[in-house]
């Protein structure tokens, strides 16, 4: 059974959160809901700053984008680095910025890429993608089911190659 929640612990996810709770919970339940459907769970409920799945998976999606770009400059710093330190031909250095990973990412379209982020990445259910994107949750089973199985191709073609590198 898919959670329709998440809990995160706030001062591990917010450094510097200087408020009282302890939790975050994201969900579209109301309390009534929760305490009915996860009773283990509810005491957290008290305990907890309480936000919608839309702007959790909002938020998901900012952090998502910091960290991309935090990465993609210490990428960027690293490959620099190594340059000056190690590559002396431009074509060397585009080699070390191509990553296997991020190829492999590409290959997907920007939903799917998005949908698989926000599912395995982020632990959203298939459930909560498809209530923020106002769709049905087969639908977004069935993106992400042919995400990986597009993944898992680009591997199959590709292993190899990054094996001898």
């Amino acid at each position: 059974m898919e959670k329709d929640y998440v809990i995160l612990n706030i001062e591990k996810e917010y450094p510097g959160y200087t408020g009282t709770e302890k939790w975050l919970i994201i969900t579209d339940l109301t309390e009534e809901q929760f305490a009915e459907s996860y009773p283990e769970q509810y005491p957290c409920w008290k305990e907890a700053v309480i936000m919608s799945t839309t702007m959790g998976v909002e938020i998901a999606r900012y952090r998502c984008n910091e960290r991309k770009h935090n990465w993609r400059s210490q990428m960027k710093e690293t490959a620099i680095e190594l340059e000056d330190l190690f590559i002396e031909d431009e074509k060397a250095s585009d080699e070390i910025s191509n990553l296997w990973l991020r190829e492999a990412l590409d290959t997907l379209t920007p939903q799917q890429r998005a949908r698989v982020t926000e599912h395995y990445v982020l632990g959203f259910s298939e459930k909560a993608i498809a209530r923020y994107e106002g769709i049905n949750q087969s639908t977004v089973h069935r993106s992400i089911k042919k995400a990986v199985r597009n993944l898992q191709k680009y591997c199959d073609i590709h292993g190899e190659e990054m094996l001898d590198a």
